[in-house]
């Protein structure tokens, strides 16, 4: 199953691997963030860039799509950039 953002097909960077593997997370995560994401900006984030963000378990789950375009398929796709967590305190 493909995942979509907005229409377009979501594609991961080499960096957005190591971090899912890094932090563990899965593709249900990465799904969730897609469906259920809230606006999330922060201060490296640059032009045309999209921040999706939920809260799991007391920590704040981010993602961060830059538009790109595939020419293996000839079209225009959404690339994951960054997959990152923030613990939240309190």
């Amino acid at each position: 199953m493909e995942l979509r953002y907005r229409g377009l097909l979501v594609r991961m960077s080499k960096d957005a691997i190591k971090n899912m593997h890094n932090l563990e997370l899965d593709r249900v995560i990465l799904e969730d963030l897609l469906e259920c994401g809230t606006d999330y900006r922060d201060t490296k984030m640059s032009k045309g860039e999209v921040g999706l963000a939920i809260t799991r378990r007391g920590a704040l789950l981010f993602v961060k799509l830059v538009p790109s375009y595939a020419p293996d398929l000839d079209e225009r796709v959404w690339l994951v950039k960054h997959l990152g967590v923030t613990r939240r305190e309190g």
